[in-house]
């Protein structure tokens, strides 16, 4: 059995074949690795531009010590919307996703609003592009939103 074993992982094929497992699984765990880093990294810049209220929990996952199983997200089991606002009647916007849906979002006074000139409402404005990070809605559908990014044009 063992001089059959050596023979076996003698072969060339079985040693370029364990040799790029090994390769892959290397990448594997570098990219997860990044992965897990990068989001370490944005949530600790979130979290130090904070201008209201206390600092955000992280999001599930994020600090166990881990680094989980490929892929991750920023903000696990959470929801959101990408897209234009097309309605501004505050306390509730209306997105315009980048598939043409519209998405109603719920804007609270802990709600976080960066990258316009003010970290307020007032910077809100119909036409802005704007990334939300929340939670689900439940009461009257939508996103109560956590996080108003707004783009650059």
């Amino acid at each position: 059995m063992q001089k059959e074993l050596q023979e076996f992982f003698s072969r060339r094929s079985v040693r370029w074949a364990l040799c790029a497992f090994a390769a892959v699984l290397i990448l594997l765990l570098t990219l997860d690795a990044g992965i897990a880093l990068g989001e370490r990294h944005a949530y600790q810049r979130l979290s130090r531009s904070r201008t209201m209220g206390s600092m955000m929990p992280p999001p599930p996952g994020l600090m166990d010590g881990g680094f989980g199983f490929l892929p991750h997200g920023f903000m696990q089991e959470e929801h959101g919307a990408v897209g234009t606002i097309t309605g501004l009647s505050l306390p509730t916007i209306t997105v315009e996703t980048r598939s043409g849906e519209s998405e109603v979002v719920r804007v609270a006074t802990s709600t976080m609003i960066n990258g316009g000139p003010a970290t307020s409402t007032d910077s809100l404005a119909v036409g802005q592009k704007v990334i939300v990070i929340g939670e689900p809605d439940e009461d009257e559908g939508g996103v109560g939103a956590r996080l108003i990014r707004i783009l650059p044009y």
